[in-house]
């Protein structure tokens, strides 16, 4: 098992193995209670216990995967940084409050995967382009991202 520090795999995998998962959470007052019998936020922590938990009995996620949770309402911030999926034993508890405010969690997110690209992870070819015929025949402008580096990051 490694031990929690950013961006670092394990010192048995290749650097360019890194895979990062960046997960938003919707952190804003609307996640509060919801029509159902558990809270959006209560299901939000559930998930993300639950990926987490599913990351680390994935052979290769196990090796490979760095997770980094941004939360977003009013404003946005991380509240766990890249780390290694077998470091990331229990993820913070969201709580909801504030308004809904996208911009600066996806301003956020793309730092983080920026910054995770040096270290061996590759975000490329995102967007739309110039057309591709695809192998059905039909052209595509949608960039889908590059698999390089083990996996694709978007």
């Amino acid at each position: 098992m490694s031990t929690p520090t950013d961006y670092a795999p394990p010192v048995d995998a290749p650097v360019s193995a890194l895979v990062p998962v960046c997960l938003l959470g919707d952190t804003s007052s609307s996640m509060a209670s919801g029509p159902g019998p558990i809270s959006p936020i209560a299901a939000l922590n559930a998930g993300l216990t639950s990926l987490i938990s599913t990351l680390q009995i994935h052979p290769e996620a196990a090796d490979t995967a760095v997770v980094e949770i941004i939360q977003f309402a009013s404003t946005a911030s991380v509240v766990m940084p890249y780390t290694h999926v077998d470091a990331a034993a229990t993820p913070p508890v969201l709580s909801a409050s504030g308004s809904t405010g996208y911009g600066e969690a996806f301003a956020l997110a793309r730092r983080g995967l920026e910054d995770v690209e040096h270290a061996g992870a590759h975000l490329d070819h995102l967007g739309i382009g110039a057309p591709v015929k695809g192998e059905d025949g039909k052209e595509d402008r949608i960039c889908n991202g590059a698999l390089d580096n083990a996996l694709g990051v978007a």
